[in-house]
């Protein structure tokens, strides 16, 4: 009968089809495994990196009185690039969850992986800890993120802003991809969150730029490169207690060569005022004193006419 001989054909058939089914799967179970692979690779890459463009500006500052405070803090710069994908998804993953842990154990930050998970994903337990050091957001600027700025501007490495941006995209990504075979959900979450971090971190390096304690900061580097030909290369500053004058506030610097560390003289900055919450510059003009140490006094080192 036709149903008899239908029936045969497809019994003597099945075993083959089973088994391209089976390679089928596993050649796509074999495409994923190396995709995983790949983005583990470039999520340590560009963990790497970020640490590498850190250490390059440190370095290019000189000895400016970083403590080890602040290098537990800076452990945690990739961290909050992983986080943020995390508090977007509202949960982790189980390749997520491996390589979090192993990054957490090879890098020691300051939380472990129960803290940090329920800090990014639920916004609980160490979150307001974590969130002043790293934090971001449109009134938000985590201690790490300012000391960085500082970084920049003392060494007028704008440069490495940018790439530190490209690599916590890199983190993002990788990070990302990570969660589930479902790649156009990841590429949404990873897109969101790259574009919000480089819009909070444009924001706030440039507002930081027009504070009194940063302008005060790349006025003096000018001022001496102009008047005592230090370039900004070649010395440092290590910031010393505050003072007020005739009802005014000066930022206090001490200047030494980068490489000999001799010592350069102490300066004066006077605290610009502000209106409005920008600079006055049309209304506020600039001061820098120098430290007599003959007469053991401050004298004028440069003064903007107005």
């Amino acid at each position: 009968m036709y149903w008899d001989r239908y029936w045969d054909r497809w019994l003597k058939t099945l075993p083959v089809t089973i088994m391209w089914g089976l390679r089928r799967r596993e050649k796509e179970n074999q495409k994923r495994r190396q995709f995983l692979a790949e983005r583990r690779e470039d999520l340590g890459a560009a963990i790497s990196e970020l640490a590498e463009i850190t250490s390059k500006i440190i370095t290019e500052c000189g000895p400016v009185g970083l403590g080890p405070e602040f290098v537990e803090k800076a452990k945690l710069l990739p961290f909050y690039a992983m986080g943020e994908v995390l508090s977007a998804q509202g949960e982790i993953f189980p390749e997520q969850k491996a390589v979090l842990e192993i990054t957490l154990t090879n890098l020691n930050p300051m939380y472990n992986f129960a803290q940090f998970t329920e800090a990014a994903i639920h916004r609980t337990g160490v979150y307001q800890e974590y969130w002043d050091v790293v934090g971001l957001g449109k009134e938000a600027c985590g201690s790490l993120w300012l000391t960085l700025f500082e970084l920049v501007y003392r060494s007028r490495m704008i440069e490495a802003v940018q790439q530190i941006d490209n690599q916590l995209s890199y983190i993002v990504i990788s990070f990302a991809y990570l969660r589930d075979t479902d790649v156009s959900i990841a590429e949404s979450i990873a897109k969101h969150i790259c574009d919000r971090i480089l819009d909070y971190i444009n924001h706030h390096v440039n507002a930081y730029q027009q504070t009194p304690y940063i302008h005060a900061l790349m006025l003096l580097q000018k001022m001496l490169l102009e008047k005592r030909e230090l370039a900004i290369e070649k010395h440092f500053f290590l910031r010393d207690e505050e003072f007020v004058q005739d009802g005014r506030s000066y930022y206090v610097f001490g200047v030494y060569e980068k490489f000999s560390q001799n010592y350069c003289g102490k300066f004066a900055v006077r605290k610009i005022k502000s209106i409005n919450g920008k600079l006055d510059y049309q209304n506020d003009g600039d001061q820098i004193l120098v430290w007599n140490e003959t007469t053991d006094n401050y004298e004028v080192f440069y003064q903007e006419l107005l």
